[in-house]
């Protein structure tokens, strides 16, 4: 069941967990400052509200569980109904993260690391030299067109000579 709710993450960018809170895919686009294009930000947070999740994420649970909605809600409002009272003290959901219970606080940790795949990228302190870009690149003219007008000048004579 939380692999089928990890699946809605992905899909839905988002994933209540009932009367505890929520987890939300967060993104910030990358930035151009000064010669140094910044890398985006991405995230996977945690809001502690009490959320109770939508009829569109029980539907989904629902489908691919060949449950009834109903029982897709129990199931799920059961996995977290006893996350408050520290058993269990910590649910893992898919491969996104680990939902904890510290003290009675719900804390979110996160097995996603954006700065495993972005990088800042900085453009002033890299320099472009004529030795490494080939003049032979700028000098070079198309032919294709010439190629293309003697393919089509090749079949017309084909042609006409066909039906003569």
């Amino acid at each position: 069941m939380i692999n089928n709710a990890a699946l809605y993450f992905i899909r839905f960018g988002h994933l209540d967990f009932p009367k505890i809170g929520t987890i939300k895919w967060q993104k910030q686009e990358a930035q151009w400052q000064e010669g140094v294009l910044f890398a985006p930000q991405e995230a996977i947070v945690f809001e502690a509200i009490n959320v109770k999740p939508t009829k569109q994420f029980y539907n989904f649970l629902a489908d691919h569980l060949n449950i009834s909605n109903d029982q897709a809600a129990v199931k799920w409002e059961g996995i977290f109904n006893n996350f408050n009272t520290a058993s269990p003290d910590s649910i893992e959901i898919g491969n996104l993260g680990i939902l904890k219970n510290i003290n009675g606080a719900a804390v979110w940790e996160s097995y996603f690391d954006a700065t495993k795949y972005y990088k800042d990228i900085n453009l002033a302190s890299s320099a472009i030299s004529e030795t490494m870009v080939r003049q032979d690149d700028f000098t070079k003219k198309d032919k294709w067109i010439w190629w293309a007008l003697a393919f089509f000048i090749l079949s017309i004579i084909t042609i006409a000579y066909k039906y003569l």
